[in-house]
């Protein structure tokens, strides 16, 4: 028997075995999924501090973040459904992205150019 079963009776060893090991490959199973890319201008160049916005038309809820330096964001835990997303960024037209569908443990990649234009007009994809 292994040395930490020493002194315990061998069936409660046994179980605590099985359950350590069945509950390590539930916590490993994820319900969600991961939404990330990046926001860049016409010319490749990242944009910095770019709004990103994701909508779950399903729930009828949103959540917002920020690109980084490198114009990256992520949206982690998300829920499978239908989603659109909008990005915004000072300078640039904003982009809409409609017809959007998470599943489980996707790891969801949608990538933005964006045009240089006024906040005001947008371009739905």
């Amino acid at each position: 028997m292994l040395r930490f079963c020493r002194g315990v009776p061998g069936r409660i060893c046994f179980l605590w075995l099985l359950f350590s090991l069945v509950a390590n490959f539930t916590w490993a199973q994820s319900e969600t999924a991961t939404v990330s890319g990046q926001v860049v201008d016409p010319s490749g160049l990242n944009i910095t501090g770019a709004q990103v916005k994701l909508v779950d038309i399903d729930r009828d809820t949103a959540t917002s973040v920020t690109t980084n330096n490198s114009g990256l964001y992520t949206f982690s835990s998300v829920r499978p459904g239908r989603y659109r997303m909008a990005v915004t960024a000072a300078g640039f037209k904003v982009v809409d992205v409609t017809g959007l569908i998470v599943n489980v443990q996707d790891h969801f990649e949608q990538n933005f150019r964006l045009q240089v234009g006024s906040v005001a007009e947008s371009i739905t994809v």
